[in-house]
């Protein structure tokens, strides 16, 4: 058990670093209107063959932009950490999860259980499940983890009105 732990402490606390940041730009860019006027959906609004948006609002170059930002900072300090991969596959994660709402007829905000609030854990557990540096038990429980863990977290931000949706 022992090593689960070490697995999930060497990708985790880094993840969910860059969830929240993800999420306060997502705050900052509905108050601020400097970030509203240069940021843009990374869909560019464009429609699926379904009809639908690819991605939403809420996936945008400003939020890859911060996840870029904070891996090259994160590399440069841990160098050969996959900080910088791993800050990436949250971004695509988000992205992978944003995409499946949109199928759903889910609307921005509206919680879709086992999606939101893990997709962006899965996404880079899977890399790391893949380069074996991180074990399929591993996996299960830093997934069910963050599904614990970020709702309670969330209920909070939205008590404290720093994020809008309560889930």
């Amino acid at each position: 058990m022992h090593e689960i732990y070490v697995e999930l402490l060497h990708f985790l606390p880094w993840c969910y670093a860059v969830n929240v940041s993800l999420n306060v730009f997502g705050f900052l860019s509905v108050h601020s209107s400097f970030i509203q006027k240069h940021d843009a959906p990374f869909d560019a609004s464009k429609l699926f063959f379904d009809g639908r948006r690819i991605l939403g609002d809420s996936t945008t170059w400003g939020g890859l932009l911060v996840v870029v930002i904070l891996g090259v900072l994160a590399e440069f300090i841990f160098p050969h950490a996959h900080f910088f991969i791993l800050s990436l596959l949250v971004f695509l994660g988000h992205a992978v999860g944003s995409f499946i709402k949109r199928r759903l007829s889910f609307a921005r905000g509206q919680f879709l259980p086992f999606v939101d609030h893990g997709d962006y854990v899965l996404a880079a557990g899977i890399y790391l499940l893949a380069t074996h540096a991180l074990s399929i038990f591993g996996l299960f429980f830093a997934y069910v983890l963050t599904l614990l863990i970020t709702p309670l977290v969330t209920f909070i931000a939205h008590a404290f009105k720093l994020r809008q949706s309560q889930l």
